[in-house]
This record gives structure tokens, C-alpha cells and sequence, in this order.
């Protein structure tokens, strides 16, 4: 039995061998790269671009939509569009049927017209 499973493990390690990829095989390339300091309540910060100004945003690689707090809007000097007929309900229970159109930029990505949920701000 012992023989087996060192015979087993050598021919395992031996096809292994020949099937290594090396990094620079790889078809995946870096895109770009981001310096991502902590933030006050633990989340990361991004430096990202909306509409010409220097922002810094709370990444969230969970959320499926990018979003602004109301404020947010507010504070850039954006406008909030009513988008009655699409309503998007937040984890915590918030509602929102507005969104904010920007040209964004994250890194050397730029989205030129993206638009933004608004979510209203919670306290």
C-alpha cells in the first residue's frame, strides 16, 4: 500500500510539471492600479475623478450599481434625474428612484456618462 502512494504521488508530481503556467504566459494583463488609503469607518477610499474634480469614494466591491449619497450630490453641484419607472432598494431598507449622470474616472478607467443611483442620506 505504501508503495502505491508514493508511485502515485511521483507520477502526480511529474504530469504536474509539465503543466506549469508561467506568469508571463498568462493572457491576463494589468490594467491599472489604485492607491487605496483606510477610511474612518474601516472601508477603503479610492482616489477617483467626477466630472473634472478629485473625489475620494468608499470602494464597495460588493455592490452591483455605483451610488451617491445624496449629499454627495448636492456637494459636487450635480442634479438628481427621476427615474420613476426603476426603483432600487438598499440593504438597509432605503429607497431610490433618482440617479445622477457623471463622467468618471477610477485609475486610467474613465466612464464617460455614467449614471449613479442617489441613494437619500441616512442618519
Amino acid at each position: 500500500m505504501h508503495i502505491r502512494t508514493v508511485l502515485g504521488s511521483l507520477t502526480l508530481a511529474i504530469v504536474l510539471k509539465n503543466s506549469v503556467a508561467l506568469a508571463e504566459d498568462c493572457p491576463l494583463k494589468q490594467i491599472s492600479s489604485i492607491d487605496m488609503t483606510v477610511g474612518p469607518g474601516g472601508g477603503f477610499l479610492v482616489p477617483v475623478s467626477i466630472n473634472g474634480t478629485s473625489q475620494q469614494m468608499l470602494l464597495n466591491t460588493g455592490g452591483g450599481i455605483t451610488s451617491f449619497r445624496q449629499d454627495a450630490v448636492s456637494a459636487l453641484g450635480l442634479h438628481a434625474i427621476d427615474a420613476s419607472h426603476i426603483k432600487l432598494l438598499s440593504g438597509n431598507g432605503t429607497v431610490s428612484q433618482y440617479y445622477a449622470e457623471v463622467d468618471f474616472g477610477l485609475g486610467n478607467i474613465r466612464l464617460p456618462k455614467l449614471q449613479a443611483i442617489v441613494m437619500p442620506d441616512t442618519s
